[in-house]
């Protein structure tokens, strides 16, 4: 599942130190169903070749009651993310304005 995209109604919550609204929506289900979390990703190589990573499970944060915390769940998603495009930044490749960016930049004329 795709948790880097724009979300209007989510979660306050940070990606790479700005405010976004998150999708909730894996942290529900994790929650929902007492569900494990591996990250993938798949990193570009050379010769139009790829390669898939699993990383090990992510330990989540939970709750007073121990259930998953989705908000803390939705921020550590995003922490993840945004460590692999640190790591490999010519690979992320996005093309809707999740930090509403547009409406701060001047246009030119």
């Amino acid at each position: 599942m795709l948790v880097d995209q724009k979300f209007r109604k989510g979660l306050d919550t940070q990606f790479f130190d700005r405010p976004v609204k998150t999708n909730p929506l894996l942290a529900k289900l994790v929650r929902q169903f007492d569900a494990e979390v591996y990250p993938a990703r798949c990193i570009r190589l050379p010769g139009n070749r790829f390669r898939l990573e699993i990383e090990p499970r992510i330990d989540l944060p939970r709750d007073a009651k121990g259930n998953i915390d989705v908000q803390g769940t939705s921020q550590v998603l995003n922490d993840k993310v945004e460590s692999w495009v640190r790591e490999y930044p010519e690979q992320w490749l996005w093309y809707h304005d999740r930090w509403n960016i547009k409406k701060s930049v001047k246009k030119a004329d």
